[in-house]
């Protein structure tokens, strides 16, 4: 009995790891994959932020987000951020900031693949009041979305521009 146990162990983590990807539960329920869409969902991330609702909010974003900042904000480009450290960071700003204010403005969709994947350009304005320093940060981002089994989700952002305005 015990070796036929060790035998189906590979076919039910095979079985597990495909309904995994398929059905991940990450991401914006949408019945097609559009600019209204993507749209929709970008509203929802700024709606989360705003509200403070980390379950949300972390759901937007796929298991292998990574987040890169390009701009010369730092004297230059900084590494990359995965998800883990990225949704720790916000974990921290939702429970701790005294103001979060975020608004997304959706500038382009570019469909790079029909039904599957986008690039979408988006100039952010957000305040923040976060351990004593109450900031603006205005800056020009690109996310990399993709839509699988009616979830949109985000893959990749990357910082191309910013401006941080103490306040």
């Amino acid at each position: 009995m015990r070796y036929l146990a060790i035998l189906w162990l590979p076919l039910f983590a095979l079985v597990l790891s495909s309904c995994e990807t398929t059905q991940s539960g990450y991401g914006f329920i949408a019945d097609q994959f559009d600019h209204q869409a993507i749209i929709e969902m970008f509203a929802t991330s700024d709606e989360a932020a705003n509200d403070r609702n980390f379950e949300i909010y972390k759901d937007l974003y796929a298991p292998g987000f990574y987040s890169q900042d390009k701009s010369d904000a730092y004297g230059g480009p900084m590494g990359r951020t995965n998800r883990f450290d990225y949704l720790d960071f916000v974990r921290d700003v939702f429970r701790r900031a005294k103001e979060i204010r975020v608004y997304s403005s959706v500038t382009d969709v570019e469909i790079t693949e029909p039904g599957r994947r986008a690039i979408v350009s988006v100039q952010e304005d957000n305040t923040i009041d976060y351990l004593g320093r109450d900031e603006r940060i205005v800056s020009i981002m690109e996310y990399t979305v993709g839509f699988e089994d009616g979830w949109i989700f985000i893959e990749k952002a990357t910082i191309l521009a910013k401006n941080e305005i103490d306040e």
